[in-house]
């Protein structure tokens, strides 16, 4: 079975029925009706242009371009971490960023390489989406690790400094919202594998589906990605969590603020 074409006249059909919802969210006085409408254009454009360059590079089938789009990627998921974190200290952007790349590379590429065996490793067809899926799931992880982390140790402050008055290391003095930053960030995606296949078809095998890939092979792959994307979320918290404490505290444990560059 082929997949339908839908040209941009179906594009259009489906904006009408956002127009629709966009006369609702007027006449309810949603406040989030210009936010809908903004990211709806963007996201159409984005997505549109998103394709033709996918169409260039997969043509191309360069390991250095492939390479590229890929740091292009991982740069914009980290500074995306940064702007949702509001940390400027630039020792703790260094151990996020450090700790993103870390955990998306290796997972990347033990998926590809001995998992999947894609033939030639670059092959962007395959390296991409997948790069993109795992740099996401990892940007969200961290971000949540980031946010609980940072919240906890703003409520706790105190707590902290009379464990460190009482000759508790900053390490030890941490340990427990460290601990509690790394669980948050794997929660989202322990409940979409939980739900999955049950509750709902993830994005990815509906494609392969409605392209024509057998339901079992689209399965397979969906399974690969689902621990691949786990995998890089678990390695680039956990790197974050075990060193976070660094950032917080200077050479004599003395508390650090890290909204400061």
């Amino acid at each position: 079975m082929n997949v339908n074409d839908i040209s941009f006249l179906n594009l259009v059909y489906a904006f009408i029925f956002v127009g629709i919802m966009v006369v609702v969210f007027i006449l309810k006085k949603t406040n989030l009706t210009k936010t809908f409408l903004y990211a709806s254009v963007r996201m159409t454009l984005q997505l549109i242009l998103t394709g033709y360059v996918l169409s260039y590079i997969f043509e191309l089938n360069n390991p250095f371009m492939t390479i590229s789009v890929y740091l292009v990627l991982y740069t914009f998921a980290t500074f995306t971490i940064f702007k949702h974190s509001k940390i400027k200290n630039k020792k703790l952007r260094y151990l996020i960023a450090i700790s993103q790349f870390i955990g998306a590379t290796i997972s990347l590429f033990y998926f590809l390489i001995f998992v999947i065996k894609i033939k030639p490793w670059y092959n962007p067809q395959f390296f991409i989406p997948i790069a993109g899926m795992v740099i996401g799931n990892s940007m969200t992880g961290l971000t949540l690790s980031v946010n609980t982390f940072n919240s906890n140790f703003i409520n706790k402050w105190e707590e902290i400094e009379c464990s460190l008055m009482l000759g508790a290391t900053p390490k030890n003095a941490t340990k427990t919202i460290a601990q509690n930053a790394l669980e948050n960030s794997l929660i989202p995606t322990l409940n979409r594998m939980f739900g999955m296949g049950i509750i709902f078809l993830p994005g990815m095998m509906t494609g392969q589906i409605l392209s024509g890939v057998a339901p079992t092979t689209a399965i397979l792959y969906q399974i690969i990605i689902m621990f691949a994307t786990f995998i890089t979320t678990a390695i680039s918290t956990l790197i974050f969590s075990t060193n976070v404490y660094k950032c917080y505290f200077n050479s004599r444990a003395q508390i650090l603020d890290v909204f400061k560059e």
